[in-house]
């Protein structure tokens, strides 16, 4: 069982973030179970990458369950703003974006339906930065940012 508190387990839970694997292990969407402890482990503070390329497969993992967590929250929801696989805002995995009114350089991990209104749903750009050793996420409409 991943090390995780129990409102971050229920949360990735419905989310369909956290999975259980065939062996009973739990799993990060997008990851083997070994991946799961290891970002676990970055991300709580028990674990630091001491290596450059420690940090970079932690990046690097991190970008690939990300990635797979937005893939299970947009086939749950029927993303519509990524019809024919093309994101209709302009913003893709891995570009690097800030908000126009200034803030950190922050990555794109993809499109999600956000910002329901009346008259229907709208899309909304999922980005990730770090700030030393916290990780945020958050969901900016296209409007806000731009290209850094």
């Amino acid at each position: 069982m991943l090390n995780l508190p129990e409102e971050e387990r229920h949360f990735l839970m419905q989310l369909g973030a956290l999975v259980v694997d065939a062996d009973g292990n739990d799993v990060l969407a997008g990851l083997t179970a070994a991946e799961s402890r290891f970002l676990v482990e970055v991300r709580s503070g028990h674990a630091t990458p001491a290596a450059k390329a420690e940090y970079w497969l932690y990046q690097q993992v991190l970008a690939t369950h990300l990635g797979a967590r937005l893939d299970a929250v947009n086939k749950r929801t029927g993303c519509p703003f990524l019809a024919d696989g093309v994101d209709k805002t302009g913003f893709g995995d891995g570009d690097v974006v800030r908000l126009k009114c200034g803030g950190p350089d922050v990555t794109v991990v993809g499109t999600v339906e956000a910002y329901p209104f009346m008259d229907g749903p709208a899309p909304g750009v999922f980005c990730v930065w770090e700030d030393g050793r916290r990780r945020y996420e958050q969901v900016y409409p296209p409007c806000a940012i731009e290209r850094a």
